[in-house]
């Protein structure tokens, strides 16, 4: 029985309270958190404090549009209290923010991301659709670039759930408030309170994680917190949007500001709309399929089950739709097969060119690669460079 109630109250205080800010000396170490309050009180007067508190209070309230009373007000302390991101709204005011001040950009074009951890409340697959998918907000407008890497590997944007105290300086508070930080480029490290209730779904109950993903995939990009507008993915308190409004204008304009316009390189695409037969380069059979949805390799027939049509998307991936029987190329963690065209990304294979003039294909949803053996199977692996996962495209 001790035992149960020791685990009991581990589990509440741990996953329960969280102590609102009610009086002045909650709000004054919130808000320098925050950024609002540069100036340490001194230890020795209560002045200096009492004055910083108020100075520091009217900043937040002119900065969210409140009443700028200089007081902790009903107002006030509602809005301290509601769920925000834990980055601060003014740019160099913590370690989160510490590179803003160089106007921060990825100097490189192709970024590497990668989950290392994800919440209890979404499974690893869903989590890294979302993932994905708010990446895909911002880069779809720039010229930017993105590719999934296994666990273990070197990426440039860090994607992690943690609690508490996660060893960054800016430790989680649990339920409610703060629900997930970033840091700036080139540091890459995206973190979410897992302690939260993430929920997938578009109901407005719960906290979404692709809104907040999206949110702090641009603190990782190089954009600040947009205080003065509402509609902005970037506001630094959580609202509810429906996914078809991200991202709004005057984030994507933001996005833009920094990194560029997305060239529609489409039309000039030599591959869009090509016909072509894939080799395999360690067997030299050809990449086939049939009317059952089936896909293997065999050696060369000619036939059309063994021809592929490169359809290019606006990500830069293309779709690749089997001249006989108009299924397209599809994948999940294990199987390879073909699919009637959904526009999902399990469909989308993006083409990476080897020394040697072959190509390596992976998937856009599972990150995993095309490969075959000499028993004429075709299936999803993780890349090991090996000549079984390079392809050669013969163009008809």
């Amino acid at each position: 029985m001790p035992m149960v109630i020791v685990l009991l109250f581990f589990f509440i205080t741990k996953n329960v309270l969280l102590k609102p800010i009610e009086t002045n000396k909650d709000a004054l170490t919130y808000l320098t958190q925050l950024g609002y309050n540069q100036n340490q009180c001194n230890s020795t007067s209560k002045l200096p404090c009492s004055l910083s508190t108020s100075s520091g209070i009217r900043e937040y309230q002119k900065a969210f549009g409140l009443k700028e009373t200089g007081q902790l007000d009903k107002s006030t302390k509602e809005l301290l209290n509601k769920p925000r991101c834990g980055n601060s709204d003014t740019p160099h005011a913590s370690k989160l923010s510490k590179l803003a001040s160089m106007n921060s950009k990825w100097k490189k074009k192709h970024l590497k991301w990668v989950l290392r951890s994800r919440s209890s409340h979404i499974s690893e697959e869903q989590t890294i659709q979302i993932i994905h998918e708010a990446f895909e907000a911002w880069t779809k407008h720039t010229p930017l670039s993105i590719e999934r890497v296994c666990t273990n590997c070197e990426a440039d944007v860090v994607f992690d759930f943690a609690d508490g105290d996660h060893h960054d300086g800016a430790p989680f508070d649990g339920p409610g408030r703060t629900l997930a930080h970033a840091f700036f480029p080139e540091d890459g490290r995206v973190h979410f309170d897992a302690s939260e209730k993430w929920t997938e779904k578009f109901d407005g109950h719960d906290t979404n994680l692709f809104l907040i993903a999206v949110h702090e995939i641009g603190h990782a990009l190089g954009l600040d917190h947009n205080r003065h507008d509402k509609n902005s993915i970037m506001y630094p308190y959580y609202q509810f949007m429906d996914k078809h409004r991200i991202l709004p204008d005057t984030d994507r304009q933001s996005i833009i500001d920094i990194y560029g316009s997305r060239e529609t390189r489409k039309s000039l695409d030599p591959y869009s709309k090509m016909i072509a037969v894939l080799r395999n380069k360690a067997t030299h059979k050809v990449l086939d399929s049939n009317s059952n949805k089936d896909v293997y390799t065999l050696d060369h027939n000619g036939s059309n089950y063994q021809k592929w049509v490169f359809i290019q998307q606006d990500d830069g991936t293309y779709i690749l739709k089997n001249a006989a029987t108009s299924f397209v190329l599809d994948s999940n963690n294990e199987h390879m097969y073909t699919h009637v065209l959904n526009g999902g990304h399990f469909q989308k294979w993006r083409f990476h060119r080897q020394n040697d003039g072959s190509y390596v294909m992976k998937n856009l949803a599972t990150s995993r690669v095309l490969d075959s053996n000499g028993a004429g199977n075709a299936y999803p692996l993780d890349s090991n460079g090996g000549d079984y996962q390079k392809w050669f495209i013969e163009a008809i």
